[in-house]
């Protein structure tokens, strides 16, 4: 049976667009049960198909807009450039993709791209690689899968424990072979438990590009700077997970990976944002440039210090999306410092190297891009067509 729940945050709490953001993405972790989340000023509904005790519930959401508020003190997302105009032309392009067959649901938060979606995936693909190539970057191809050793010493796993999905392999043992083929062959089970039957689980699906190179590079000595560039399918665990383009499980992201000097990570970084900013003030985009953070508050160790530092080196790039009033992140700027490199000993002289990276999440640009300029891209901006090759 559904339920809805509301819960009013009182007056006395910071509750601006950060705060909202960034309890929409936890609080579904404090109701598992969860099937839609949203706020409307200061009252929240949730709405929820599980069993539960209702005021535990509401008190534990109470306590997360708490720690929240507490965790931001007086920092704020800052925008730093705002690009173009409102487009009342905007519209939800996901219906028109699903009946032209061109985006196709393939599971939660997963979909199969084809036709002009794939066409313009791909040639985003290829013009923001380009650039990264033009930078000096070297081409790399990535895996699906990483060693959760690397999760574990990067901090992944502390930090983003909602976003893992492990990856498992059955034991070597005839039994366990047989108890696989046995249940799959009975084809009312849609959720066998295996779980016995898996070996030490050692590997999960990668969430990012970029921690393929970094784990190439761990416990090494960089003589030289490296620039390097990938695109990739990351995976991510999203409770959440909408039924469009704007919040996927799997998805394709192309990277540009700076590991060196302070300098050379910030130079490739600000070339990277001016790129992606001139490429949109071409295209005619209503888009902002903002500092931005990631934060998980379910964890009860979380280090509020350590969220404070991440202001101010993390920018998104996130395009209107007028249909449903957000802005939707489409690209982000992220300056590591060394919290990388020292964990996974990249060093040079004997001390750990600084990083950065810059990543393009495809899908949500393919999506935005149809969403602010319409159905047909031969009515796109000329300048469009002509940088993608379209």
């Amino acid at each position: 049976m559904i339920r809805t729940l509301q819960l009013h945050i009182p007056d006395n709490i910071r509750w601006d667009a950060l705060s909202v953001r960034l309890f929409q993405e936890n609080a579904q972790f404090f109701s598992p049960a969860a099937i839609e989340i949203e706020c409307d000023g200061r009252t929240v509904s949730i709405r929820t198909d599980g069993p539960g005790d209702e005021s535990l519930l509401l008190s534990r959401l109470d306590m997360l807009a708490r720690r929240i508020a507490t965790s931001l003190r007086d920092a704020d997302e800052a925008v730093i450039f705002l690009g173009g105009a409102a487009r009342s032309a905007s519209h939800d392009p996901m219906p028109m993709l699903l009946d032209r067959g061109e985006a196709t649901p393939n599971g939660r938060g997963r979909f199969i791209s084809r036709g002009r979606l794939f066409t313009l995936i791909a040639a985003l693909d290829e013009f923001f690689g380009k650039f990264a190539l033009r930078q000096g970057a070297d081409q790399a191809m990535v895996g699906s899968s990483i060693p959760l050793s690397i999760l574990q010493r990067t901090g992944y796993l502390k930090s983003f424990p909602h976003h893992v999905r492990f990856c498992g392999r059955f034991r070597r043992e005839a039994r366990a072979l047989e108890s696989l083929s046995g249940n799959a062959a009975q084809p009312d089970k849609t959720g066998i438990p295996w779980i016995d039957e898996l070996d030490t689980v050692t590997e999960a699906l990668s969430p990012t590009v970029c921690y393929h190179c970094f784990a190439a590079n761990a416990d090494s000595v960089l003589n030289r700077d490296l620039l390097l560039t990938a695109s990739a399918v990351c995976h991510r665990a999203e409770h959440l997970a909408r039924e469009d383009l704007s919040r996927l499980e799997e998805f394709h992201m192309r990277e540009f990976i700076a590991i060196g000097t302070k300098q050379t990570v910030a130079q490739a970084l600000s070339a990277a944002a001016e790129h992606s900013v001139h490429a949109f003030e071409r295209w005619e985009l209503h888009f902002r440039l903002a500092t931005a953070t990631d934060a998980f508050f379910a964890a009860s160790d979380v280090d509020q210090a350590y969220f404070q530092t991440l202001l101010g080196l993390k920018r998104e790039l996130s395009l209107r999306m007028e249909h449903s009033g957000i802005w939707l992140a489409v690209a982000s700027f992220n300056e590591h410092r060394s919290s990388l490199t020292d964990p996974l000993n990249i060093t040079r002289d004997g001390k750990p190297l600084k990083s950065g990276c810059v990543g393009w999440g495809l899908e949500r640009l393919a999506y935005a891009l149809f969403a602010q300029l319409g159905p047909e891209m031969a009515d796109w901006p000329s300048t469009v067509r002509t940088d993608l090759g379209l």
